[in-house]
């Protein structure tokens, strides 16, 4: 399954529960080119799913890496708090647990 798969069925898990639901591909800044796979924006919390982590991934490659520490230092400046979940744990149903914990449900 591919990472946009893996947000596919985060996004479906997330429509079988009494959660408020993300925006997905979340631009927190409009002028700029980053997205976000889902953004509760009154929350302010944002999900990443960090897809490629075995294989050799964007995520792990030492630019996108980089990319990502920039977007996720900004995002924490801007006062966002982000959850950073894996396949693994959207499968498992760790990533609902702590979107559930994060939100306060």
């Amino acid at each position: 399954m591919s990472k946009s798969q893996h947000e596919d069925l985060f996004y479906q898990i997330l429509l079988n529960t009494h959660l408020p639901m993300p925006v997905r591909h979340f631009h927190p800044w409009p002028k700029d080119r980053h997205e976000c796979d889902f953004c509760w924006t009154s929350q302010k919390l944002i999900v990443e799913v960090e897809g490629g982590i075995w294989v050799g991934g964007r995520h792990v490659h030492p630019t996108g890496f980089l990319r990502d520490i920039a977007k996720y230092n900004r995002l924490t400046i801007d006062g966002y708090r982000l959850l950073r979940v894996t396949p693994d744990m959207i499968l498992n149903g760790e990533a609902l647990t702590l979107v559930r914990e994060a939100l306060g449900n």
